[in-house]
C-alpha cells in the first residue's frame, strides 16, 4: 500500500483529523519532502518500506562551489562544444 493510500484511509477513518489551514499545510509540505526524498509521488511510495534507510558513514556534505568542480571533472579530456549543431 502506498503512503498516500494509508494517509486516505487514516483521514476516512479519522474524520477529526480533518486537514485544514496548517494542519492541511503541514502535511502537504511533509508529503512534498518525502516525494523529493524518494523522487517519485506518494501514491508509489511504500508504506512498509518508507522509512528503512542505511545510515552511511562520513556524515553530511554541502558543494559550497556548486557542482562545476564535479562537471569539469568529469568532463575532461571529452570533446564539449557549446552553441554547436550536432553533425
Amino acid at each position: 500500500m502506498s503512503i498516500a493510500k494509508a494517509i486516505a484511509i487514516v483521514m476516512d477513518r479519522n474524520p477529526q483529523l480533518r486537514q485544514e489551514g496548517i494542519a492541511h499545510e503541514v502535511l502537504q509540505w511533509y508529503l512534498c519532502r518525502m516525494e523529493g526524498w524518494f523522487a517519485t509521488d506518494a501514491d508509489s511510495i511504500s508504506l512498509q518500506g518508507w522509512d528503512q534507510e542505511v545510515l552511511l558513514p562520513g556524515g553530511h556534505g554541502l558543494m559550497v562551489r556548486g557542482y562545476r568542480p564535479v562537471i569539469n571533472t568529469l568532463a575532461k579530456g571529452l570533446d564539449i562544444r557549446l552553441n554547436h549543431k550536432y553533425a
